[in-house]
């Protein structure tokens, strides 16, 4: 979780230094002047694509995070919905509304999918 965290706060920093980089690029351009047109549709090509490619990496690197932290909630609620990990599942038997030590399990007609309804 901390880690996709980690990975969210990286693409907007990259986000932020490319717009800081891409400003940068325009005065640059802006200083060139009309007697050099050539250099400021280099500089110009040359800010579009940085903020593209830039723009396109970090919707990919939060379309994977978000990937990530959706595949992590979703796993805990199956877990906490039906406990089929031998890990997840309480040490105590079943008894009516209540985790028992001293019960037995629930009868198979109580059981759907491995999850005790």
């Amino acid at each position: 979780m901390e880690q996709q965290r980690r990975i969210l706060n990286q693409a907007s920093r990259i986000d932020r230094m490319t717009r800081s980089k891409c400003k940068a690029l325009k005065a640059a351009s802006r200083e060139v002047g009309a007697n050099r047109m050539h250099r400021f549709d280099g500089l110009e090509l040359e800010r579009s694509m940085l903020l593209r490619n830039t723009e396109r990496a970090t919707q990919r690197i939060r379309a994977e995070a978000f990937a990530k932290l959706t595949l992590i909630r979703e796993r805990r609620r199956a877990a906490f919905r039906c406990p089929t990990n031998r890990s997840l599942v309480p040490k105590k038997k079943w008894q009516g509304d209540n985790w028992q030590a001293s019960s037995s399990a629930p009868a198979e007609k109580n059981k759907l999918h491995g999850c005790y309804i």
